[in-house]
């Protein structure tokens, strides 16, 4: 499973709602600007003034209302991002017949692995969570006397465990330094920028090339 795909998502959901606050932010302080310069004119009459008290709190009002809606969809988008996200850890867990390599059952079936064998197998076939399967299950034969056998049934349990691996990629977005933001679900101003989306992208590269030691 390629999380990379899904950082994209994540990245232009998080911009957007940055650029959406940054020009409501600019748009209320032009505005407060605006009145509270034309409350300090020297002509200004007490008429006048109650106009712009209403204009400032009709103002002010509409900034927070649209500044909820923007995190509301945010949050909605990030809700919609992770959904899709766990669907495909859980698909891909799975078992797909049509993913099996007959060869290497062959193999399997014929008794001859060893523990390191089931090591390097485990390393060429690191997205086919069904041979995965077949390696642990054949690695559990040979746990009494082969280490590498008992870290490779470990390591693979763990890799096809779809609430692991989302929670090491909850792991990787909260580590990216991301503040306020953090998680998803609590989108906030400055959540995303220039720093976190590298730190974020290269720790889930690092993820994408998870090696089985059989350790």
């Amino acid at each position: 499973m390629n999380f990379e795909k899904h950082i994209d998502t994540i990245n232009n959901i998080m911009q957007d709602t940055g650029n959406k606050l940054a020009g409501l932010d600019a748009a209320i302080q032009t505005k407060r600007e605006e009145i509270q310069n034309a409350r300090r004119a020297a002509n200004v009459t007490p008429a006048k003034l109650a106009v712009l008290t209403e204009e400032r709190d009709e103002a002010e009002q509409k900034y927070r209302e649209d500044t909820a809606a923007v995190i509301a969809a945010a949050k909605k988008a990030a809700q919609e991002a992770r959904s899709a996200l766990e669907k495909e850890a859980e698909d891909f867990s799975a078992v797909h017949p049509e993913a099996v390599d007959s060869a290497t059952v062959a193999l399997l079936n014929a008794g001859i692995m060893t523990g390191k064998d089931l090591v390097r197998l485990a390393n060429e076939n690191g997205e086919n969570a069904t041979m995965l399967r077949l390696f642990a299950k054949e690695a559990e034969k040979l746990m009494q006397d082969s280490p590498a056998a008992r870290g490779l049934v470990a390591q693979i349990r763990a890799f096809l465990d779809p609430a692991a691996r989302l929670e090491v990629f909850d792991g990787a977005l909260l580590n990216s330094h991301i503040g306020a933001g953090a998680a998803l679900f609590n989108v906030a101003k400055g959540a995303w920028d220039e720093i976190a989306y590298p730190e974020f992208r290269r720790e889930m590269q690092q993820l994408n090339r998870f090696a089985f030691s059989g350790e």
